[in-house]
């Protein structure tokens, strides 16, 4: 597999989008402009906040947390209480 990703620093004609291709059968490419990237970037690091809560003392990579998800209630709901 071939992946490749490119971050930048905008100039003010820039814009942020994300443009994904797939060779396989069939090819696919998707382009998506105008992506919101500061605020999809804040939501993932806040909704990580009860998983690092949550997760052992030390050291840990992203692959040893839970599968992320979007946190639809106060974040205190998600961490797990130890009697």
């Amino acid at each position: 597999m071939d992946v490749s990703f490119t971050a930048k620093v905008f100039g003010q004609n820039d814009h942020e989008y994300t443009d994904i291709k797939i060779k396989g059968i069939p090819n696919i490419h998707t382009r998506q402009d105008n992506l919101p990237g500061y605020e999809l970037t804040c939501t993932t690091v806040v909704n990580r906040i009860p998983d690092v809560i949550n997760g052992k003392p030390g050291l840990i990579t992203a692959d040893s947390l839970p599968f992320p998800q979007f946190c639809v209630h106060p974040l205190h709901t998600y961490l797990v209480v130890n009697g």
